[in-house]
């Protein structure tokens, strides 16, 4: 298989989807969460963050999102419906500032860090550089197509 743009973001999507995953299985699994790898210290936290009423958005756990959003992304990749490119960009933007949200929260609110979701964050942050310089073009078509420009 050839390493393109495209392939690295479904490749960078399932490793996001499988820590995601993994962070869902924490959640529902709370004498796992305690034993977990990530662990570390008292600062450096999965148990602390999952455990807090951070995690959860609209009362739905965060790593559940996390889990859908790289489900439909690789979906999108992998089928690529008309304008997935503008979907998979304003997806890992939406995902961009909500894991910088998340990121904060972390870092002022529960004073934790959980470096898996750190992980993801990063990932997140490839993902959306690479969703950028592969359909940038096709995004600001798109925009003067419906007048946005």
């Amino acid at each position: 298989m050839k390493i393109t743009k495209h392939n690295l973001m479904l490749l960078f999507s399932v490793i996001g989807l499988g820590f995601s995953s993994y962070l869902v299985y924490l959640h529902y699994t709370p004498v796992d969460l305690q034993a977990s790898f990530c662990n570390l210290t008292d600062y450096f936290s999965c148990a602390t963050v999952n455990s807090s009423t951070y995690a959860y958005f609209l009362g739905i756990p965060v790593a559940i999102i996390g889990v859908a959003g790289f489900l439909v992304n690789i979906l999108l990749l992998l089928f690529r419906p008309k304008y997935h490119e503008v979907l998979v960009f304003c997806s890992y933007l939406f995902a961009l500032l909500f894991m910088s949200y998340l990121t904060i929260t972390e870092l002022f609110f529960i004073r934790a860090v959980c470096v898996l979701c750190v992980s993801t964050a990063v990932i997140v942050l490839l993902l959306f550089f690479l969703s950028f310089s592969l359909f940038k073009e096709d995004v600001f078509t798109f925009l003067k197509e419906i007048k946005l420009e």
